[in-house]
């Protein structure tokens, strides 16, 4: 068996081929819409939904590290909106799903912000947030007033939909 790939796109490509799976075969396992899905995050082409990437995990049998993701254990988890205001989840799995809605509900260019803001780790994730302050032409300290806004905005929208 060849060397599992490093980067995301070529993961995905990598457990679909090792499942046999076709993209239109994989996509009800993963939570995407389509095969053409499928493909686009396999080519680089679109932004992973993070469902969607929870989903791959389950299905290659990957374990989910919930620490990395912020969480101690699977289980109910605690939202911090305001220094006030906490509210309880299900699971890292809800939070995930509401994550992908509102992802969903920005402009295109707030999205890819968000996804690229915190895309990777360590060195990786420096170089993709210079990449980013660069080609969006920005200062990196107008980056994260941004994302900071973006974040609040976040807060707000969970707060309505779990409270309705």
């Amino acid at each position: 068996m060849s060397d599992f790939p490093e980067r995301l796109p070529e993961k995905l490509k990598a457990i679909r081929e090792r499942l046999g799976m076709t993209p239109d075969q994989l996509a009800p396992f993963v939570g995407a819409k389509t095969g053409a899905e499928i493909l686009a995050y396999e080519n680089d082409e679109d932004d992973l939904l993070v469902s969607v990437l929870f989903g791959y995990a389950k299905l290659a049998n990957i374990p989910v590290k919930f620490e990395t993701l912020g969480f101690s254990e699977p289980g109910p988890v605690t939202v911090k909106l305001d220094e006030d205001v906490l509210i309880e989840l299900g699971g890292v799995e809800e939070l995930l799903e509401l994550l992908d809605e509102w992802l969903n509900t920005l402009t295109g260019p707030e999205r890819h912000l968000m996804l690229k803001y915190y895309a990777d780790n360590g060195i990786r994730r420096i170089r993709t947030r210079k990449e980013l302050s660069e080609a969006l032409g920005l200062s990196s300290q107008a980056i994260r007033q941004r994302v900071r806004r973006l974040k609040i905005e976040f807060k707000g929208w969970i707060a309505k939909r779990v409270t309705n």
